[in-house]
């Protein structure tokens, strides 16, 4: 093959010039989905910033809730704690009396018994 005897026909240029054509237009077609999905994916990411920021403080505001109703539940645990302590003590105070008293029935039961005992002795 000679270079001379190129020749370009009409059909070869037609040719050529479609599938330039067709490779242009895949091209941008290329470039407009890849800036779609580029701005597909910041969108993704700024959603999923603002996601994480939403759980993070709700996360944040269940713990503060948590803390203040457990401090509640110490608190209160710990005035039932004085208030048994207290009645614990005013029992104490009342079991010390009965026992005075049956110390002195006792005391008082045995001085009648030996008088009774002397009595029939006698």
């Amino acid at each position: 093959m000679d270079i001379n005897q190129l020749v370009f026909e009409t059909r070869d240029v037609v040719t050529i010039v479609i599938g330039v054509g067709s490779f242009l237009g895949f091209y941008y077609a290329l470039k407009r989905a890849i800036e779609k999905l580029s701005h597909t994916v910041e969108n993704m990411e700024e959603k999923y910033k603002a996601d994480v920021a939403t759980i993070n403080q709700a996360v944040k505001d269940n713990k503060d809730d948590m803390n203040k109703k457990e401090e509640h539940i110490y608190q209160r645990i710990n005035e039932i704690r004085e208030e048994q302590k207290s009645a614990n003590e005013k029992l104490e105070y009342k079991i010390d009396a009965i026992s005075t008293h049956l110390t002195n029935m006792n005391t008082s039961l045995s001085e009648l018994t030996g008088y009774i005992k002397a009595k029939k002795s006698s």
